[in-house]
């Protein structure tokens, strides 16, 4: 088992250890000699994935992850969660005392369950349950496979012609109802979908726009902001090479140490679609 996850390449494995997989936990470390992977001890297991899902966002591949039994994996459910919204990959070793025989007191009957990866088969791509050291060195091989192949399950662009309509049913209604979204499922272009105030039958306006590459969702934080903001804003020019912008960051402390806030790094501050919202505005309040 150490040789087949060695093969994998994985660098470091994230756990909060557990008697259900204490055997493999000792063999990494005395007989892999803690290297390739190496051990990183964690508290909880929501921190263990939420660490792979990090180094796999910087490295590309994904790092292990050891979770005790159902309760450890219920504890994980929410970091499994995070990364299958972010499409990025998590390599999960689960375990669980299939085998009556081999549960050694209540505590492992009531931390062992048949079908362990239930619970969140909802948002992960692949799961197996290895009965023999063949199967297990199969199943490892091919989860690896699956978690690196590019995800199909969700789509980065919504289909405009099957679901979005439907948001502009109904009416008549006493205003115009316009949706920004992509002209079809294969681009980034976008095309505003409008039904005018006391009509029925939306129309359907090419705009010349698209989404940025780096950006698949718009934060409601960022619909007021251009992108050339001086604060908020994504361009960069009128900035001096490798400065900090104040504005995107929270000085706090009694050092005045710069901490940088986790949404400033996950949500969009600026509206890449700006330039037609200030058009609608000026419109609408124009004489």
């Amino acid at each position: 088992m150490v040789y087949v996850i060695k093969s994998l390449g994985f660098e470091y494995v994230a756990a909060n250890p557990g008697s259900t997989f204490r055997g493999i936990h000792e063999s990494l470390i005395n007989y892999g000699g803690n290297a390739a992977p190496e051990l990183l001890t964690c508290l909880h297991e929501e921190s263990s994935v939420a660490m792979a899902h990090g180094y796999a966002k910087i490295e590309g591949k994904p790092m292990l992850v050891m979770a005790h039994g159902t309760v450890g994996l219920q504890h994980a459910s929410m970091a499994i969660y995070n990364a299958y919204a972010d499409r990025v990959p998590v390599y999960l070793l689960l375990g669980n005392v299939l085998d009556v025989a081999w549960r050694r007191n209540d505590v492992e009957w009531a931390h062992a369950v048949q079908d362990c990866a239930s619970m969140v088969r909802d948002c992960i791509k692949w799961d197996d349950t290895p009965v023999s050291l063949g199967h297990f060195a199969e199943s490892c091989v091919r989860a690896y496979k699956v978690a690196m192949t590019p995800s199909s399950g969700i789509e980065p662009f919504l289909r405009p012609g099957e679901i979005l309509p439907r948001l502009l049913e109904g009416g008549p209604r006493r205003y115009t109802a316009t949706l920004i979204t992509n002209t079809n499922p294969g681009t980034s272009e976008v095309s505003a979908m409008s039904v005018a105030a006391g009509a029925t039958v939306m129309t359907n306006q090419p705009l010349p726009m698209s989404w940025p590459p780096e950006i698949f969702s718009l934060s409601h934080v960022g619909v007021p902001f251009p992108e050339d903001d001086s604060v908020y804003g994504g361009a960069s020019r009128g900035r001096e090479q490798g400065s900090v912008a104040l504005g995107r960051v929270s000085v706090r402390g009694e050092k005045g140490v710069l901490m940088v806030p986790q949404e400033v790094l996950m949500r969009v501050t600026w509206n890449p679609f700006f330039p037609y919202l200030a058009t609608r505005m000026g419109a609408w309040l124009a004489p």
